[in-house]
Protein backbone atom coordinates (compact mmCIF):
# COMPACT_ATOMS: atom_id res chain seq x y z
CA UNK A 1 0.00 0.00 0.00
CA UNK A 2 1.73 3.58 -1.34
CA UNK A 3 -0.17 5.54 1.06
CA UNK A 4 1.65 3.40 4.50
CA UNK A 5 5.11 2.53 2.98
CA UNK A 6 7.99 5.60 3.33
CA UNK A 7 9.96 4.26 0.41
CA UNK A 8 7.51 4.89 -2.43
CA UNK A 9 6.94 8.26 -3.73
CA UNK A 10 3.92 8.73 -6.22
CA UNK A 11 4.35 11.75 -8.78
CA UNK A 12 1.54 12.85 -11.34
CA UNK A 13 3.47 12.96 -14.78
CA UNK A 14 1.35 15.91 -15.48
CA UNK A 15 1.83 17.81 -11.98
CA UNK A 16 5.88 16.92 -12.28
CA UNK A 17 5.85 18.24 -15.81
CA UNK A 18 3.94 21.60 -15.31
CA UNK A 19 6.90 22.54 -12.43
CA UNK A 20 9.76 20.65 -12.48
CA UNK A 21 11.85 23.08 -10.27
CA UNK A 22 9.18 22.27 -7.39
CA UNK A 23 8.92 18.74 -8.07
CA UNK A 24 12.92 18.38 -8.04
CA UNK A 25 13.41 20.36 -4.84
CA UNK A 26 10.60 18.40 -2.85
CA UNK A 27 11.89 15.25 -4.39
CA UNK A 28 15.21 15.80 -3.59
CA UNK A 29 14.41 17.03 -0.55
CA UNK A 30 12.02 13.60 0.26
CA UNK A 31 15.72 11.53 -0.94
CA UNK A 32 17.96 13.25 1.08
CA UNK A 33 20.20 14.63 -1.86
CA UNK A 34 21.27 18.00 -2.62
CA UNK A 35 19.80 20.28 -5.33
CA UNK A 36 21.54 21.33 -8.08
CA UNK A 37 19.48 23.22 -11.28
CA UNK A 38 21.48 20.18 -13.43
CA UNK A 39 18.22 18.32 -11.96
CA UNK A 40 16.09 20.39 -14.22
CA UNK A 41 17.09 19.45 -17.20
CA UNK A 42 17.55 16.15 -19.27
CA UNK A 43 21.21 14.87 -19.52
CA UNK A 44 23.02 11.87 -19.70
CA UNK A 45 26.64 12.15 -18.11
CA UNK A 46 25.88 15.59 -17.28
CA UNK A 47 25.49 16.20 -21.52
CA UNK A 48 21.88 17.35 -22.92
CA UNK A 49 19.90 15.20 -24.35
CA UNK A 50 16.63 14.85 -26.84
CA UNK A 51 13.81 13.18 -25.59
CA UNK A 52 13.16 9.47 -25.89
CA UNK A 53 9.42 9.33 -27.34
CA UNK A 54 7.45 8.10 -30.03
CA UNK A 55 6.21 11.55 -30.33
CA UNK A 56 9.06 14.08 -31.62
CA UNK A 57 11.62 14.15 -30.05
CA UNK A 58 12.52 17.17 -28.08
CA UNK A 59 15.47 19.59 -25.88
CA UNK A 60 14.87 20.12 -22.44
CA UNK A 61 11.29 18.76 -20.76
CA UNK A 62 8.70 19.01 -23.37
CA UNK A 63 5.81 20.65 -21.33
CA UNK A 64 3.61 19.40 -23.84
CA UNK A 65 4.17 15.65 -22.96
CA UNK A 66 1.35 16.10 -20.19
CA UNK A 67 -1.38 16.51 -22.81
CA UNK A 68 -0.31 13.57 -24.89
CA UNK A 69 -3.24 11.41 -23.08
CA UNK A 70 -5.85 12.59 -25.66
CA UNK A 71 -4.13 10.30 -28.39
CA UNK A 72 -4.63 7.29 -26.33
CA UNK A 73 -7.07 4.56 -28.02
CA UNK A 74 -9.81 3.55 -25.33
CA UNK A 75 -12.52 2.45 -28.20
CA UNK A 76 -11.43 -1.51 -27.26
CA UNK A 77 -10.79 -1.34 -23.37
CA UNK A 78 -14.54 -2.11 -21.85
CA UNK A 79 -16.02 0.34 -19.44
CA UNK A 80 -15.24 -1.65 -16.51
CA UNK A 81 -11.12 -1.36 -17.25
CA UNK A 82 -11.73 2.49 -17.90
CA UNK A 83 -13.69 2.72 -14.64
CA UNK A 84 -10.72 1.12 -12.38
CA UNK A 85 -7.89 2.67 -14.26
CA UNK A 86 -9.87 6.30 -13.44
CA UNK A 87 -10.27 4.59 -9.99
CA UNK A 88 -6.67 3.99 -9.44
CA UNK A 89 -5.54 7.15 -10.86
CA UNK A 90 -7.43 9.28 -8.49
CA UNK A 91 -6.13 7.31 -6.05
CA UNK A 92 -2.74 7.43 -6.70
CA UNK A 93 -3.37 11.75 -6.63
CA UNK A 94 -4.82 11.55 -3.17
CA UNK A 95 -1.47 10.11 -2.28
CA UNK A 96 0.72 11.75 -3.88
CA UNK A 97 1.62 14.84 -1.84
CA UNK A 98 5.38 14.78 -1.99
Amino acid sequence: NATSNKNVTLIIFEDFIKDIEFSMLKLSKRLNLNFDKSLLEPTFNGNPVLSDSSFKASKGIDKSASDRSKFIDTSKLDAESIEEANRLYEEAVQVTKI
